[in-house]
C-alpha cells in the first residue's frame, strides 16, 4: 500500500514537471524575437507594377506591416500598407515608376502585438524597360486600388513624386486619415479626356524644409539631404 501511493505521488510530480515546463516552453515562444523575412523584385518594369513579399515570424499577432519605398530621384519615403495572405506571409504591390525613375529603394516594417518593430535591411531595385512581372490574380486586384501613405507634410497636395497614378485611388495623410487621391483622379480625368495633363510642381524650397514623420519610432526622419 505504501509503495502504491509513493508511486501515485511520484506519477503526479512528473506529471507537474511535464506541465511546468511545457509552460516554460510557451512562454519562451510568446517571447522570442519576431523575425522577418523579405523578398523583394529583381527589377522594376519601366511604367509597370512591383510586388514585395515578406514572411514574418511568429506568423500571427502583427499590428502593423508596411513597405516603404522611394524612387531613388527623390527625398522622402511613401509606404504601402501589406496584406496577409495567412501564416505569416504578406505581400504588397507598388505603384508604376515615372519614365524618369532611374530606381527604386525599398525596405519593410512589421510591429508585433506589443509594439517591438522588425525591419528588413533597405535594398535598391533598378526599373528596366526589359523587366517583366506577372502579377497573380489577387496582385492585380491589389495594384487597381493602390493606397499610398506619406511619410511627410509636403506630399500631401502633390501626385506620387516619381510614380504614375495608374492604380492609385486613396492616399494616406500623415495622421492616419483615409481620403480619396484627388491629385490622381484629376490627372487620370485628363488623361482619358485627351487633354493636357498637369501635375503639381514640387514645392520651391521643399527640398530644405523640415519634414514630419509618422511612426517616428519605426524610421528616422529623412534629412533634407536625401
Amino acid at each position: 500500500m505504501e509503495g502504491t501511493r509513493m508511486e501515485s505521488r511520484i506519477r503526479r510530480t512528473c506529471v507537474s514537471l511535464v506541465a511546468a515546463f511545457s509552460g516554460l516552453v510557451l512562454a519562451a515562444a510568446a517571447y522570442a524575437e519576431p523575425s522577418i523575412e523579405a523578398t523583394f523584385p529583381s527589377c522594376i518594369p519601366n511604367s509597370g507594377n512591383s510586388v514585395v513579399k515578406v514572411t514574418l515570424q511568429p506568423d500571427t499577432g502583427w499590428a502593423l506591416v508596411r513597405v516603404y519605398f522611394r524612387a531613388t530621384e527623390e527625398k522622402m519615403d511613401y509606404y504601402m500598407e501589406m496584406r496577409a495572405l495567412g501564416s505569416g506571409s504578406f505581400f504588397a504591390v507598388l505603384p508604376k515608376p515615372v519614365s524618369k525613375t532611374s530606381a527604386v529603394e525599398m525596405f519593410v516594417i512589421a510591429r508585433d502585438a506589443e509594439g517591438r518593430p522588425v525591419k528588413s535591411g533597405p535594398i535598391t531595385v533598378k526599373v528596366s524597360s526589359g523587366c517583366k512581372v506577372a502579377l497573380t490574380d489577387e496582385e492585380l486586384r491589389y495594384s487597381q486600388n493602390l493606397v499610398v501613405g506619406n511619410t511627410a507634410v509636403e506630399q500631401e497636395p502633390r501626385v506620387v513624386d516619381g510614380f504614375l497614378c495608374d492604380g492609385i485611388v486613396s492616399r494616406i495623410d500623415i495622421k492616419g486619415a483615409l481620403r480619396p487621391d484627388e491629385q490622381c483622379r484629376r490627372v487620370l480625368i485628363a488623361a482619358a479626356a485627351g487633354g493636357n495633363i498637369l501635375i503639381p510642381a514640387l514645392a520651391v524650397g521643399a527640398a530644405g524644409a523640415g519634414v514630419l514623420i509618422i511612426d517616428k519610432d519605426d524610421k528616422e526622419p529623412n534629412s533634407p539631404s536625401r
